[in-house]
């Protein structure tokens, strides 16, 4: 839906400010987007379809 698309948007607006002014929270945001990005590989596998 829409709206889910625009809080992702605001979201990621909203990360990359804090990213720009925060180096811890620029590693731990880049961590756990890394993370993301593999486990997402995992769930397209993970069941049957």
């Amino acid at each position: 839906p829409e709206f889910i698309e625009a809080f992702r948007q605001a979201w990621d607006e909203t990360a990359a400010e804090e990213a720009a002014k925060d180096e811890n929270f620029k590693r731990i945001y880049d961590a756990y987007t890394a993370f993301r990005a593999e486990y997402a590989k995992w769930g397209d596998v993970g069941y049957l379809k």
